[in-house]
């Protein structure tokens, strides 16, 4: 009888050791505010970084360029200033909806190998979410946010270390159904999200608003969350009228980067000329705006297909020398900071 409860015994702690051994063990700390220690870092370290200079980046910067597609480690602005984009954009749009390519036809897959190795390299990761319209349809909003909660968990390496990122939900880009919505409505549809993520137990996101209209100083702080870390202007101008652009540039930097410290956040840029008309671009706009404008980061759109289709943000191998020469003038310039001298941004000082 004895033996037989020992023989029971060791069989009842094999299986507990087996399965153990079966578990998946996470090296990601919590921090104190349900967030994991990486992503409390990265909302401390987005403020404080501002004092070393303004972050450069590229949306799909290593997924896409002229002539280019899903290349390992491939990247124009490399191929420029052999160095990579300190900051990555990626579009969630499809990702509700279970779809295994996003609104510009990314793998979703391959977006989560590019985000982990960007994070791996210390890189800052932003992702706007173009939402569908869920026709006040709460239950299909809760399965939106389901795919959206499903997706960002999934964004771990092998230890069970999740990236941190940026999440910009309904960016304000003058086309969506959102964007007809007062300030108001806006606000609430935006807190109601945040709320139901913050229940769906997300750790490794904090929240960014962005947009892209003409909106006054006054009027933008009615659209704006109370737990939002991070703002984005995005300004991509797909016409060749410099002037025009830069005229809106100054104009909404300016309104920008005073409401940025007046609700305690991070200002960043997304911009960008397509066909990079002016061959001072990067000295003459963007530089002055770093010197005039306090920013976190300046991240360009993105370059693809053809050279001569004209949808490049970033200089590429074999373009006008003189666009080269003037980025690379931007590369060596102490305010600007690209992935080999970015350090420490998911660290605690």
């Amino acid at each position: 009888m004895k033996i037989k409860s020992i023989f029971c015994l060791l069989v009842v702690a094999f299986f507990m050791v087996s399965c153990r051994h079966h578990e998946r063990k996470s090296y990601d700390e919590m921090g104190s505010n349900g967030l994991t220690t990486r992503t409390e870092n990265l909302q401390t370290n987005l403020r404080t970084f501002m004092n070393k200079g303004v972050m450069i980046g590229q949306i799909y910067d290593s997924l896409k360029g002229i002539g280019w597609k899903d290349k390992s480690h491939h990247s124009n602005m490399f191929s420029i200033c052999d160095d990579y984009a300190a900051v990555g954009g990626y579009e969630l749009m499809g990702v509700e909806k279970g779809c295994k390519v996003n609104r510009d036809g990314e793998r979703f897959d391959v977006i989560r190998k590019d985000i982990l190795r960007l994070c791996k390299r210390g890189g800052l990761i932003i992702l706007p979410w173009t939402a569908p319209d869920f026709d006040e349809n709460e239950d299909m909003l809760d399965e939106y946010v389901k795919q959206l909660t499903k997706y960002l968990d999934s964004l771990q390496d092998g230890y069970g270390i999740k990236a941190p990122v940026v999440l910009c939900l309904y960016p304000l880009d003058g086309k969506s159904w959102y964007t007809q919505l007062s300030a108001g409505d806006y606000k609430s549809h935006c807190d109601k999200t945040i709320d139901k993520l913050h229940k769906a137990e997300v750790t490794n996101t904090i929240y960014g608003f962005s947009f892209s209209q003409m909106i006054s100083r006054e009027k933008i702080n009615q659209y704006i969350s109370d737990d939002i870390d991070v703002i984005n202007y995005s300004l991509i101008s797909q016409t060749k009228n410099v002037e025009s652009y830069r005229t809106n540039f100054h104009k909404m930097l300016q309104v920008l980067t005073s409401v940025a410290p007046e609700r305690y956040m991070v200002p960043g840029l997304t911009t960008g000329i397509e066909g990079i008309p002016d061959s001072v671009y990067f000295t003459g706009t963007i530089l002055s705006a770093i010197q005039k404008y306090r920013l976190s980061y300046i991240m360009f759109g993105a370059n693809y297909g053809d050279s001569k289709e004209g949808h490049y943000c970033v200089p590429y191998p074999g373009m006008n020398n003189a666009v080269i020469s003037d980025f690379v003038k931007m590369y060596n310039d102490d305010k600007t900071i690209f992935l080999k001298h970015l350090n420490g941004l998911y660290l605690k000082y």
